[in-house]
């Protein structure tokens, strides 16, 4: 996903890393020099995991710097043997028969992970805090939608604010307005909510942004072709209006 999504990911990641994205020429090779967002797919191809890009592109893995061993979860079927990950790497040896690349990972970042509902089947209410989509991508080879998020951060350390990405096939409800402006070329777009509950949170000024990957599943949105769409177009609360706002991804 090198777009507007991997280009802003990048900023974020060398003001908390140290490392410069455009001039990799003097780092220390424990230090990766690429950082991408990324699925870690279960034992596949001879090797117990490997690794796949959202362009698409599969990556065999040398080495582990940051310990070999990576949990995947069991259930929901549709997750099974998959974790979203920011990843830092640097390429390394001979790809694999079927690999595109063979990487050696020097570090690796979760990316809270979820599945797409139908809005008719949660409880919305209490999910209208505000945010900013600054960035997203969709990484159809996993299906995956990425968002990286703006909002105001909790002054409760082990607090988490809440997210969810709702289908609504009806276009009824809170933001039902919006679905208004879904005419002519906008009828070729996959249309999505997304709602945020920031819960007993009320800093106001203060800014955080995370990551959040949402998969797309075909039985939820009742298509597992996304190739007749123009692209996807999200609707939440703006963190400045706190109006409803549309983000719109180009395919």
């Amino acid at each position: 996903m090198r777009n507007n999504l991997f280009c802003t990911l990048t900023a974020v990641l060398v003001a908390f890393m140290g490392v410069s994205c455009l001039n990799t020429s003097d780092l220390d090779m424990q230090q990766g020099d690429h950082i991408d967002v990324a699925t870690i797919v279960d034992g596949s191809y001879n090797t117990p995991y490997y690794v796949e890009f959202d362009n698409g592109e599969k990556a065999s893995v040398a080495s582990n710097r940051v310990g070999s061993s990576i949990t995947f979860p069991t259930k929901p079927e549709i997750l099974k043997g998959e974790v979203r990950k920011i990843v830092e790497y640097y390429l390394d040896g001979t790809p694999l028969e079927g690999f595109e690349k063979s990487i050696t990972i020097t570090n690796m970042f979760n990316i809270p992970t979820d599945i797409v509902k139908l809005l008719d089947t949660v409880n919305a209410t209490e999910f209208d805090d505000p945010m900013n989509i600054t960035a997203a991508g969709y990484a159809k080879n996993r299906n995956y939608l990425t968002m990286q998020l703006l909002l105001y951060k909790s002054a409760v350390l082990d607090y988490k604010h809440e997210f969810f990405l709702a289908y609504n096939p009806s276009k009824k409800g809170a933001y039902e307005d919006m679905y208004g402006s879904a005419e002519g070329d906008a009828r070729y777009y996959l249309w999505f909510e997304l709602y945020h509950d920031a819960g007993v949170d009320t800093t106001v000024s203060d800014l955080s942004e995370t990551f959040l990957s949402v998969k797309l599943d075909p039985e939820v949105i009742g298509t597992d072709d996304l190739s007749n769409f123009k692209g996807i177009k999200i609707i939440y609360r703006d963190l400045d209006t706190r109006k409803p706002k549309i983000h719109t991804i180009n395919f």
